[in-house]
């Protein structure tokens, strides 16, 4: 478990690098795919990110569920250790807006990002190919979808620790889960039905 637990730090770590980025370009379009340096690394080194392993667990044992707890536990220190180190305004200013968007929308927004990083993972994993990553994060990011270590990465830089943006994102980190089960909960009943 101590493995899994360092990986998923490291994923935090990355994924705060790549908010940081995002955050440093004046342009949001080069920002989005710059972003996606964070999700490469990841794969590359294959570390451990909650919303690339969470659509997992309906293909795993129950018991992998408690992996993917240690992931998001570990993917939280990262973001908090990164975050921490690089106070920032425009976070600030990033998670001010985010808070004003209804709790429902937030969470439609979450599931779509969900489902855009399992494709992300699964392509890379079947595939070894980045253009997937480099298009769904660019996506996600350009879409106003919600990726909830990312927005604990930002939560952090922007100093903006308050009840209300905890209950955004616990709403966020479920609607990830659902959309990361998208894809594997319909080719499960797929495969269950063609048997």
């Amino acid at each position: 478990m101590l493995k899994h637990l360092i990986k998923a730090i490291l994923a935090g770590i990355c994924i705060a690098i790549g908010c940081n980025v995002y955050l440093a370009c004046d342009n949001r379009y080069v920002g989005a795919i710059l972003f996606a340096t964070g999700l490469m690394t990841i794969l590359l080194f294959e570390l451990n990110l909650y919303t690339g392993k969470v659509g997992y667990i309906i293909n795993n044992k129950p018991d992998f569920i408690k992996v993917v707890g240690i992931i998001l536990a570990g993917n939280i220190i990262g973001c908090i250790c990164t975050g921490l180190c690089f106070p920032s305004e425009l976070a600030t200013v990033l998670c001010e807006n985010k808070l004003q968007i209804p709790l429902g929308n937030v969470f439609c927004k979450s599931i779509m990002c969900g489902l855009l990083m399992f494709i992300a993972v699964d392509a890379y994993k079947t595939h070894k190919t980045f253009v997937p990553a480099i298009f769904c994060v660019a996506t996600f990011i350009l879409s106003g979808y919600e990726h909830s270590i990312a927005d604990i990465a930002y939560f952090i830089m922007g100093r903006v620790l308050t009840l209300e943006s905890l209950i955004f994102i616990i709403i966020v980190i479920v609607g990830n889960a659902m959309g990361g089960m998208i894809i594997p909960a319909c080719n499960k009943l797929i495969d269950n039905n063609t048997k």
